[in-house]
């Protein structure tokens, strides 16, 4: 299977930067059409407005589509912002792509 058209959750944690990363790497070698999405969850009651918490990630998606668009090696950069459950909305942003790819902190 060829993987052209990848979807790439970021979130400003290591992880996600080395999700991207990879995705940069592989793109080197096949022309790669690059979505990339971020995730607001609902904040807890009394944490902060979700006006703040939209701010904050707006900026963090803005940041991995700049980053990725200066690798200039990518057919297109798009880059999306939702609410929701995390798992759920990259599933749901991801469905008409060829891969999804994230990054974990978890050790098999």
């Amino acid at each position: 299977m060829t993987i052209r058209i990848v979807t790439v959750g970021i979130d400003r944690s290591l992880t996600s930067r080395v999700a991207l990363d990879w995705v940069i790497e592989r793109a080197r070698h096949t022309p790669t059409q690059v979505g990339l999405v971020t995730v607001v969850p609902v904040p807890p009651p009394g944490l902060r407005t979700l006006g703040t918490v939209r701010t904050f990630y707006e900026e963090n998606v803005r940041e991995a589509a700049d980053f990725a668009k200066q690798a200039a090696i990518f057919k297109t950069v798009s880059s999306m912002l939702t609410h929701g459950d995390p798992s759920e909305r990259l599933m749901e942003a991801s469905s008409f792509t060829d891969i999804l790819v994230v990054g974990t902190d978890r050790h098999p």
